[in-house]
């Protein structure tokens, strides 16, 4: 569900404050695009590549497949379902959450 060791990475590059605010901006900037998903707007395409490249940033695998599965469906006109996508960053945020003792 998540590539730990990306994120180790990062925090061996940006050290642990610079890991913890790429991952405060992501779920910052995400979850309100996540929240507004709605199956019959033209625009959740759009939005779930949003999602996808910050995820794709911070590891969140899951999350990425998930947002490819969505926008595969956009393009070809089905009905997109956001409950996978929101349910995967719920507990990928979650995990990351426990993993470097965030709290918000």
């Amino acid at each position: 569900m998540i590539d730990w060791t990306q994120l180790d990475d990062l925090q061996e590059q940006l050290g642990s404050d610079g890991l913890l605010e790429i991952i405060d901006i992501f779920i910052e900037e995400t979850a309100p695009v996540i929240e507004r998903l709605d199956p019959d707007s033209a625009g959740i395409g759009a939005d779930l590549h949003f999602v996808k490249g910050g995820a794709s940033n911070v590891g969140f695998k899951n999350l990425v497949r998930q947002c490819e599965i969505g926008e595969a469906q956009a393009r070809a006109g089905t009905r997109v379902d956001p409950d996978p996508v929101r349910t995967s960053f719920a507990t990928s945020c979650k995990l990351v959450r426990d993993r470097y003792g965030i709290t918000v």
